[in-house]
């Protein structure tokens, strides 16, 4: 069954990548966690994410989208090592109006997954939250294929703790392929 699933999906990535309208685009970004929260004390590892356009409405383009981000916090002296998760499907809207700028909207679901380690691995604290998630950024284009990103991301994933700690505000800086 997995192999049948991975054949299917490379097919259909392969036919969006090399088509000659492919509205496909991948992002690499460093995220960095803003504000007093829980995610603020640990460091970006990555952000990576893809693009599908599938509504050209001349100045305004609609597409989906899904994020995949890693941060985390390690601490040799006190045998504690922490790693976040967090996996961002959206819908968003790009506008096109200036030919190389173009910001965008998204709103989708933010699932976080949280997952401590204390005393080497012997104590274990696992914890999963999601709700609704909203994305604002631009892109500028430097050549005809890549673009600087730069997006902000808020969520308020509902934990068995609630409260401000626990909303996401991450920053995101990195670059865009158009495949």
């Amino acid at each position: 069954m997995k192999s049948t699933f991975s054949t299917l999906f490379i097919l259909c990535f392969s036919s969006l990548c090399f088509s000659q309208n492919s509205k496909l685009s991948a992002t690499l970004s460093y995220p960095i966690a803003i504000g007093d929260n829980l995610y603020k004390l640990r460091s970006g590892v990555v952000d990576v994410g893809i693009q599908y356009r599938f509504l050209d409405l001349q100045a305004v383009l609609l597409g989906a989208s899904i994020n995949g981000t890693l941060i985390g916090k390690k601490i040799k002296d006190e045998d504690y090592t922490n790693s976040i998760f967090i996996l961002s499907p959206k819908a968003f809207l790009e506008l096109s109006v200036i030919k190389k700028f173009k910001p965008f909207f998204g709103i989708g679901y933010t699932y976080v997954k949280n997952h401590e380690e204390f005393d080497g691995g012997t104590n274990l604290l696992d914890t999963n939250g999601g709700g609704l998630g909203i994305n604002i950024g631009a892109s500028l284009s430097v050549s005809e294929r890549f673009a600087i990103i730069v997006q902000y991301d808020y969520a308020k994933p509902n934990f068995e703790q609630s409260g401000p700690y626990y909303n996401l505000n991450m920053l995101k800086l990195g670059v865009g392929y158009s495949f």
